[in-house]
């Protein structure tokens, strides 16, 4: 009895490799010889096909072929060979549709691909032809901004952009509908004859200011049922200036946004840092602030440093997209004292190992810093680290720098993970706690030599020999003396 079942082939599919693949699997699945491979295909394939077989055999009949023969003569036929300039050309014309989501736009590249003749250089030209074709310019210039960026990174990182997007019009839409019922309930019912809105607000200017606010989501009274298109509330400063090591908050108050979604960017380098309520920086220091139910989308910057000094867009993805940009000015100055928060004598870092740290070149610097004590209030930012004088930079163009932050009962961990050391890599890292005494190690990146303590060992080692050598001598010589 055979395993598994293959319909007749189609010639209308013209899709004769594939269905070659699928007849070889059968035979392999039922252990069927070499010498009846090709009397298996003819039974397969069915009586049309075969017909074809005959006609492009001829004279001779297509039993006297061998199965490979036998299916690239029919391969030619159904599958000629195409142009490559042709089918790159269809590849690179391809773009994301409209409602289109990233699993279908890549499944359909894929297939595109598969006639272009890449070879070794399919991965780069899918990752170039995905980024290019994106139908949102937002995820396409995050993207750009992503340094090395890998065709499986490109995909992720895309995909994780496209959820969280997902979820922000999920919370979105799910806001509006109860802001709408709210604003139902709140409406007069009934024959009652509504009060004009000007007395009200003549008598109760606070109701009258709720009522309208209500109101905005469904329409005024003779205005219909359209919402009103969302705007920024120009009301907040577009200058803000911070000193080094403080909090900064770049306001934005958006308004009417409905299932839109509100995102902050960074100008200088195009780097997405929150959309929503997410944060899409590697960097713990940038965090939204959007209390329920308001209209405000205000990005803190922990612990400003100056290169943090720059443009930063707040935008809404309208089509097309809005945006208001604030300029953060950072002032190189030292605050009072008094303003630092407390630090316990028995509060303090410690960094895992030896107050050494040697790594080969390309490998990966890790560092676990363990602070005894909780940061009062909690925070995302409560433990920074330094390389000599400087913040690390997670989104410096270097790329690998990653930070992991973990509350325990006993205090708080930190890990630093830096990929692909590198030999500017080394130098003085500091743990530095916003409540607790900072704990410091020394990395040293190794080109292929030894450690240091090693190489002053062998430097001891050295001169003792050398120093019994001298009084060996100097003996010797004393003797033949004496004599």
């Amino acid at each position: 009895m055979p395993i598994g079942k293959i319909e007749q082939f189609d010639l209308a599919s013209k899709k004769w490799s594939a269905y070659v693949r699928r007849v070889e699997q059968y035979m392999a699945l039922n252990q069927i010889k070499s010498e009846h491979e090709v009397a298996t295909l003819v039974v397969l394939v069915g009586e049309a096909t075969y017909d074809l077989m005959c006609d492009l055999c001829a004279p001779d009949n297509p039993e006297t072929k061998t199965f490979k023969d036998l299916v690239k003569i029919v391969g030619d036929h159904l599958e000629p060979k195409r142009s490559e300039i042709a089918e790159r050309h269809v590849f690179r014309q391809r773009r994301q549709n409209i409602g289109e989501n990233l699993s279908e736009y890549l499944q359909v590249l894929k297939h595109l691909a598969s006639t272009c003749e890449f070879k070794t250089s399919l991965e780069e030209n899918l990752r170039d032809q995905f980024v290019s074709g994106l139908a949102s310019e937002e995820m396409r210039s995050r993207l750009f901004a992503e340094p090395k960026l890998t065709y499986k990174k490109a995909i992720e990182l895309a995909l994780a952009l496209e959820a969280a997007d997902r979820h922000a019009q999920a919370s979105s839409s799910g806001y509006a509908r109860d802001k709408t019922a709210n604003a139902a309930v709140a409406a007069p019912t009934g024959g009652a004859r509504a009060e004009p809105v000007h007395r009200v607000a003549a008598a109760q200017p606070v109701v009258a200011a709720r009522l309208c606010h209500g109101l905005a989501g469904v329409g005024a009274p003779g205005e219909g049922s359209r919402p009103e298109r969302p705007y920024f509330d120009d009301v907040s400063p577009r200058n803000v200036s911070a000193v080094v090591g403080q909090s900064a908050i770049l306001r934005c108050r958006a308004k009417h946004i409905g299932n839109r979604t509100v995102s902050w960017m960074r100008k200088r380098d195009l780097h997405i840092l929150t959309s929503h309520i997410f944060t899409y920086t590697g960097d713990a220091r940038f965090s939204v602030l959007h209390p329920e139910p308001s209209d405000d989308w205000d990005l803190k910057v922990d612990y400003v440093q100056p290169r943090d000094a720059g443009v930063y867009e707040c935008q809404i993805n309208t089509e097309p997209k809005i945006n208001m940009a604030v300029v953060l000015n950072v002032e190189d100055e030292s605050l009072p004292a008094t303003s630092a928060p407390p630090r316990s004598s028995a509060a303090a870092a410690s960094i895992w190992g030896s107050q050494d740290v040697y790594v080969k070149k390309g490998s990966t610097i890790s560092l676990t810093c363990s602070v005894n004590v909780h940061s009062s209030p909690p925070s995302s930012a409560s433990v920074l680290w330094y390389h000599g004088n400087a913040v690390v930079d997670f989104d410096s163009p270097r790329g690998g720098i990653s930070l992991e932050t973990e509350k325990t009962e006993g205090g708080t961990t930190s890990k630093l993970l830096v990929t692909k050391a590198a030999l500017t890599d080394s130098g003085n890292y500091t743990c530095v706690p916003n409540n607790a005494h900072p704990a410091s190690v020394s990395v040293h990146v190794l080109n292929g030599e030894h450690p240091a303590a090693m190489q002053t060992s062998n430097r001891a080692s050295s001169y003792l020999t050398s120093q019994l050598s001298c009084a060996l001598v100097t003996y010797l010589l004393s003797s033949a003396v004496c004599r």
